[in-house]
Formats: C-alpha cells, structure tokens, sequence
C-alpha cells in the first residue's frame, strides 16, 4: 500500500507570493499563476488550454474547464471543478468540495474536512489532515484518507483504497479492491468482487477474499519477437500479462530452446508492473539472448509468486525466433585442477586451501561465474557446505586460469573431502557442466545409478583430507508444539509460534521448518532464524514464529521440520502431510506432538 500511496504524494497548497516591478506574481507549487483570485470570495474560469488558477483566500468557486490545468484553491472553503483533462487540484486549507470531474487527475485536498469527487479516469486522492469524504467513482483509482475519521470510497473500477490514521470507513464497492484502514479501528467493506483487505486490530471487515488460485500468465509480447546472434548478444523487451485472484508480488521470465538449456536471461532481475493492478496488470523487462546458441524458436517461460507466496508457471511455446550461423560446439571444460595442500589439520584453527582451475571453451567462453563447491562426508553421505566463486587471473574466456580459496572451519568433521567445479559458457547451450571429485561421483553414482556422478575433475583430483572431528549420533525431535493451532480466515497477517524440543549428544547445528498446504503449494515459512529459547544445543527447545499473510485460503497446514548436527539430519512431517510417504521422513508421533494436533487449521 505504501508504493500505491506514493503515487498521490501531491504536495499540499503552497501559495508562493515573488516581488514584481509592476505587481505581485503568485505561484502555486513553483507553477506561475495565470488566472489569480483575491483575498475574498472569487469565481475564476480557465480557458480551454493548460492553466493555473490560484483562488488565494476567500471561499472560491475555481473551474478548470479544458485543459491539464492546476487548480490551488489556497485558503478558504472552496469549491473547485477539474474539468476536461488530466488536472492537478490543490484544496488549501478549509472545508473545500472537489470535483475532479474527466480526466485522470491528482488531487490533494489538503487541511479541513473536505468533499471529493473523482468522477471519471483513473484518479490519485489525498485527502489530507480533516475529517473527509472521498469518493473515487469510475475509474482505477488510488484514494488515501490520510489523518482524520475519512469515509472513503472506490468506486467502480479495481482501487486501492488506505484510510490512514483514525476511524475510518473504507468502501471498495464495485471492482476488485485494495483495501487498508490503517492503524486505528476502521470499518472496511469490500464490496462486489475479489477484494484484498489488510486488517488491523480492531478493524470490522465485509466481503474481503481469500486466495484461492495460482497465479496466470495470458498473454505476451516481445519487441523484437526476432533476432540474429551471428554477430553479437540481443536484448528484446517482453511484456507478460498476468492475472490472479487476489494479486501477483513478483514475476520472473526466461526464455527456453525447445531442445536445448536456458538460452535467455533476464537483465534485470525480476520483472515491473508497468500498467494494469496486482490482479490483472502487464509485466515487463528485457532478455538477453548470447551469441552461438542453436537458431530456432525459443519458449518464454514466466514464473510467478502471488500474494500468499503460491508459486506457478506458464510458458509461451515458440515465440522468440533466434537466427544464428555460429553455434557453440563443445561445452565448457576443467583442464586442470590443483589445491594448494591436500591435507588440513582443523582440530583447534581454521585453515583455507586454494583451488586454481584452467577453464577452456571452443567459441563462447566462460560465462557467468564458475564456482568452486566444497563437500564434506556425513553419515555415509556427502553435503555440500556452500560454494565460493571462481576468480580469473590470466589468459582469456577461451582459455584462463581461475582460482577460489575455500575455509575450513575449526572443528569441522575429518575425513575425505571433496571439491566440484560448477561453470557454463557465454552460450548456455550446454546447461551448467558439473565436475565432481573422485568420491563425491562415487557416492552419487552409487545412490542414484550409473553416469548420474557427473563428470570427473582431471586426474582424479578434487579429494582432499581434513583431520578434525567427528559425530556418530543423529539429533532427536523429541516435542513439537504449535500456539496456537487454529486461525480464523483473516484479511491481516498472524503469526504462530512452533517450539521444537531436540536433542543430540554433540550439539544440535540448525532447526528448519515451514507448513505446507494439504496439496503442497502454499508454503508458511518463519519470518526469521530459529531462536534457541531454552536449554542448549545439546537439549534445548529451538522457536519458530511462523507469518500466515492476510488472505492465506483456509484449510489444513503440516509442519515440515529438519534437525541437524554437522554430520547427520533427521526430517519430520505432521500427521497426513503430502510428505508422509516421501523417502527419508518421520510422521511425528503423538508422544512428540505431547497431545496436540501438530497441524495448523486456518478458517
């Protein structure tokens, strides 16, 4: 709501009197005035152009008539008509009564309890300090009652409606509505369609929604839908439309070879709502397409997360046309491979080992950021501890050396640790290449089958020796609880506290959790780290506050919990979870849940 506000900052009346060799000359906001009122009650009409009209005091009756005029009603209680076209109206101090009439206009009515119309277009309202009745009418409107007890209504059209401080009465009416009454109790209505309310404590709430479907994109354009790589990167410009029943928060798009890896990138990082709402508005940023990929049509694919953090996707099969008369051939390739020591004694100090790399690539070249990954043994299997990037230090993209330190903790688990080499070229034809040491490939290939490994950094190397500690003992759930563990259907976000109770002979490392829905694509996650609130890492209890977003659809969400030590996790799941049957999970008893449901309820 805050950015939605932003757009009708309109600064307050600021009548502003500069000297004159023949007689004064007013402003209104650094704009000249071209039309001026008195000090007493005027009636002042534009002219079918652009004006300002400044009333200056007295209780004025100012109109626009043609025009995108600006209209400053200065002191006084007055009464101001927009006119035709796109106005900017300032009430001034009083009780003022505005019309903004045609046109998509901005008005801030200022101090007192002011009336506002904005009749038709697509209006931003301020209504300022005062008790004030605004009434957006027809159009896609932005109303904010600012301070005061305001009654506030949308109108026709999708608004976004906030009152502010006081006791406000917001009224989305016909449309599907944005509604916030603000930190006070307010009184906030719906009214016909899908509206989205934020409710404060206190607050009495009417026909608000829920969400209840995933996010959709309809519709896309592309400006070039065509481009040629034969020479040199392009960049066309996408725009999505995207609809949802409650409203999107982000949108990403890439873009796909119906044959090949991800060929296309956007710039930008996510994409920008550049028209239309949060229910029904159009999308847009760039993609950029490398040199030497595969000619041929390519698919542009939009991932999008809505307001409750239900994710989707959807894809546009075949609608970028990319020529090229130079492919990359070959992927990219670990030539050589060396640490600067293979063996590391972490018992009492950290200790850091130095990867250098020789990366080579036939046209493309390395792209992106290769990455140097450090794996570790744990309980019979190998876990990734981060990666660090791949800095290059000589030669070219074609052929360069490149080299990355890694530290090793003190304390760590001893044992046989391995290194990977994670890079892609400039082309992303080939998909990212994954070169694993000796025994993280033998590991993998003996979980998941034959070639599964990836491939094997020159010469076998990649392994070295760690001499640290070690850890035979898995951590133990032993009491999960959940405060409270039924919700009512809210407009405004709530919160529920998990406490998970566990144990483990070394020392518990971390406690993750997050609820699932009964159909596993709503997620509820905890707004921050888990908090050790009592005991220690050897037994303690680990606290989760867990965010349920306002509009969050009603039903039934499992816990999903994961304790682990440095060399073991143990994963847990509510009773009927969507997970229960998955490889690896433990259903939680009813002993571990202490008598509780171990379930959160919402509506």
């Amino acid at each position: 709501m805050a950015a939605a506000a932003a757009f009708v900052a309109v600064a307050a009346s600021s009548l502003a009197t500069a000297p004159s060799a023949s007689a004064a000359v007013y402003a209104s906001n650094g704009a000249r005035c071209t039309k001026v009122g008195t000090a007493g009650a005027d009636t002042i009409t534009g002219t079918a152009g652009p004006d300002v009209i400044c009333g200056l005091g007295g209780n004025d009756r100012l109109v626009g008539l043609g025009g995108n005029d600006i209209i400053d009603g200065g002191l006084g209680d007055d009464t101001i008509y927009g006119g035709f076209g796109d106005d900017t109206i300032y009430g001034g101090t009083g009780n003022d009564k505005i019309y903004a009439q045609q046109g998509n206009d901005k008005v801030n009515a200022g101090a007192g309890n002011d009336y506002v119309l904005g009749y038709s277009g697509n209006d931003g309202i301020d209504g300022g300090p005062g008790d004030d009745v605004i009434d957006g009418s027809t159009g896609n409107d932005v109303v904010v009652g600012n301070t005061g007890n305001d009654t506030l209504i949308g109108g026709t059209g999708d608004d976004t409606v906030s009152g502010g401080p006081g006791r406000d009465k917001v009224n989305g009416n016909d449309g599907n509505d944005d509604l916030l009454g603000g930190p006070d109790p307010d009184v906030i209505s719906g009214g016909n369609g899908t509206n989205w309310c934020e409710i404060a404590a206190g607050d009495i709430r009417y026909s608000c929604k829920t969400d209840t479907e995933p996010a959709q994109a309809v519709a896309v354009s592309l400006s070039p839908a065509a481009v040629d790589v034969t020479a040199a990167p392009q960049v066309t410009t996408y725009r999505i439309r995207v609809t949802d029943d409650t409203g999107v928060t982000s949108v990403q798009v890439g873009a796909q070879h119906q044959t090949e890896g991800l060929i296309g990138y956007a710039t930008g990082g996510m994409a920008h709502l550049v028209s239309g709402t949060p229910r029904d508005g159009w999308w847009s940023g760039t993609l950029k397409v490398p040199m030497y990929v595969d000619p041929g049509a390519m698919t542009v694919n939009v991932f999008m997360t809505d307001r409750v953090g239900r994710q989707s996707f959807d894809g546009f099969p075949e609608v970028l046309a990319v020529a090229s008369r130079s492919t990359d051939l070959q992927p990219p390739v670990v030539a050589s491979f060396s640490l600067s020591r293979t063996a590391l004694d972490v018992r009492t100090t950290a200790k850091t080992v130095t990867a250098t790399v020789r990366l080579t690539d036939d046209r493309a070249g390395i792209g992106g950021t290769p990455y140097l990954c450090a794996y570790r043994p744990a309980n019979g299997d190998y876990v990734q501890l981060g990666c660090d990037n791949l800095q290059q230090v000589s030669g070219t993209a074609r052929d360069g050396i490149w080299t990355a330190s890694h530290v090793i903790e003190a304390g760590e688990i001893g044992g046989i640790w391995n290194f990977a080499v994670w890079v892609e070229d400039a082309s992303s034809r080939h998909g990212m290449q994954y070169y694993n040491g000796p025994d993280l490939r033998a590991y993998v290939e003996a979980r998941d089958g034959a070639g599964t490994g990836g491939l094997p950094l020159p010469g076998g190397s990649g392994r070295f020796v760690v001499t640290g500690t070690g850890d035979s003992n898995a951590p133990v759930l032993s009491r999960l609880t959940m405060t409270p563990s039924e919700l009512p259907l809210s407009g405004a976000p709530q919160q529920v506290v998990v406490d998970v109770t566990a144990t483990d002979v070394e020392g518990v490392g971390n406690v993750s959790l997050y609820l699932s829905s009964a159909t596993g694509d709503v997620h509820l996650y905890s707004s921050s780290d888990p908090t050790l609130v009592s005991g220690t890492r050897k037994s303690g209890v680990w606290r989760h506050t867990v965010t349920v977003p306002g509009g969050t659809p009603p039903g039934t969400y499992f816990a999903q919990v994961v304790v682990e030590d440095a060399t073991h996790w143990t994963s847990y799941v509510s009773p009927g979870s969507p997970y229960a049957g998955t490889a690896g999970q433990t259903v939680l008893s009813p002993t571990q849940l202490g008598g509780g449901p171990g379930v959160l309820t919402i509506g």
